[in-house]
């Protein structure tokens, strides 16, 4: 359909004519397919039987070299501040869980952000963890986030 083609009196009879609870007329949408697919529960046990372990990338010569200068200034944090604030002057060495929020794949998607510039690539880390550290994620639970969460989507 043109845009030229549509007046405001065709727009009001088509929304006129639909119905709120209406039910689509395609019952393959909403018949159970042969192989119904259930939910799974959290903690996983273990991986589900579709899921597989991708490839590890293989890095050129000198991407390797930009990612091992990355790492080596990572390892060599002794603290970081705790707050973007300039005024404070409180600092904080590495947690666990910064640690293991800087993995191999981490490193990288910062260097490919910025286009394998290593300089920038640890600024944007280091900002990121003292981010993380002034809002909290790692100390988010499912009881800090429930009341976000609209009844709609509550079991």
């Amino acid at each position: 359909m043109s845009v030229e083609g549509v007046s405001p009196s065709t727009i009001e009879r088509d929304v006129s004519q639909l119905k709120i609870d209406e039910k689509p007329n395609d019952t393959s949408i909403t018949e159970p397919s042969a192989h119904p697919v259930t939910p799974r529960k959290l903690p996983f046990k273990a991986p589900a039987a579709s899921s597989t372990r991708p490839t590890r990338v293989e890095l050129k010569a000198e991407e390797q070299a930009k990612y091992n200068e990355v790492l080596d200034h990572l390892k060599f944090i002794k603290e970081l501040p705790t707050s973007s604030n300039k005024k404070s002057k409180e600092t904080a060495p590495l947690s666990e869980q910064e640690k293991f929020f800087l993995t191999r794949e981490c490193i990288l998607r910062y260097l490919r952000a910025t286009k394998w510039h290593v300089a920038d690539a640890k600024k944007r880390l280091e900002g990121t963890i003292i981010w993380r550290r002034e809002y909290g994620t790692d100390t988010l639970t499912a009881e800090t986030i429930e009341p976000e969460v609209p009844l709609r989507y509550s079991s």
